[in-house]
């Protein structure tokens, strides 16, 4: 049994009709992010306009860390989507 108060989230790159119908049978009140065009039920390839994407090639950990600061410290402007390793991690980047 998984208590009412408990928070649930799917993120996918990409994701089929069949993971999306169960996901809409489990969460609640979900939120559907897309970076292309909707075509019926599915998402067509393609980069919305809106979006800023770039690739960072880093090394190691220490890198991630390094360059996620260097972003930050030029300026970012909301909203922004930063998907990282842990709520720990998370923590520590907020503090600084």
């Amino acid at each position: 049994h998984i208590p009412e108060t408990a928070v649930r989230a799917l993120f996918s790159a990409t994701i089929g009709s069949s993971v999306r119908h169960l996901a809409e049978s489990i969460l609640r009140n979900e939120i559907d992010i897309s970076t292309g065009q909707k075509s019926g039920n599915s998402t067509v390839a393609g980069v919305n306009d809106n979006i800023s994407q770039s690739l960072m090639f880093v090394g190691k950990e220490e890198g991630k860390l390094l360059a996620i600061r260097q972003i930050i410290a030029k300026g970012i402007s909301p909203p922004v989507i930063i998907f990282l390793q842990s709520k720990d991690r998370a923590q520590a980047l907020f503090m600084e």
